[in-house]
Order: structure tokens, then sequence, then C-alpha cells
């Protein structure tokens, strides 16, 4: 089975207004979070939080098991496309 490219994964992409909502599964609390949705599955999410020490506000945020990254939308599609890999969710 092939594996789709970094570009078809970044394409299937989609933004979302309430990641809560379209997530069943995770818990997300009283705000509606926002982000982008990729494979129906796989989510980064849009935040002003940033790290310590960090100058400017970050846009983005991902979360994979004990592992975190905030920068630009680009970075963060680069680890979840690399997870998406791993994980199977790319095979077409």
């Amino acid at each position: 089975m092939a594996t789709m490219t970094f570009e078809e994964f970044q394409a299937s992409g989609r933004d979302c207004d309430d990641l809560g909502a379209e997530l069943t599964d995770e818990y997300w609390g009283e705000e509606p979070a926002h982000g982008r949705i990729y494979l129906d599955a796989l989510y980064i999410e849009r935040t002003d939080t940033r790290p310590w020490g960090a100058r400017g506000a970050y846009q983005w945020y991902l979360l994979i098991g004990r592992n975190e990254w905030f920068g630009p939308l680009v970075d963060l599609e680069r680890h979840l496309y690399q997870f998406a890999v791993a994980e199977e969710y790319c095979e077409k």
C-alpha cells in the first residue's frame, strides 16, 4: 500500500471552530477549541499560548503523547505527518 505525501496530508486539513464537537473522544472543557483537523482524526490546535521565554505569540499547538510543540503551522504539520505515517493513518 502507498503512503500519502506530506502535501497530500496537508491538503486533507480543514479549519475547525470547535474541535471538541468534531472529535468526540477528546475533552475540551467549556470553551470551544479552534484548530485544523487532518484525515478526519488528527488535529493541531490554534492558540495564543506560548512557551516560557518565547517572544511573540505562537498561533499553533500540537500534543502527541508527552511531546508538545508550539510554532508555525507548517512545522507542526511535519510532526503530525510523521506521527500519522508511523501510526498508518496515511495509507492510501
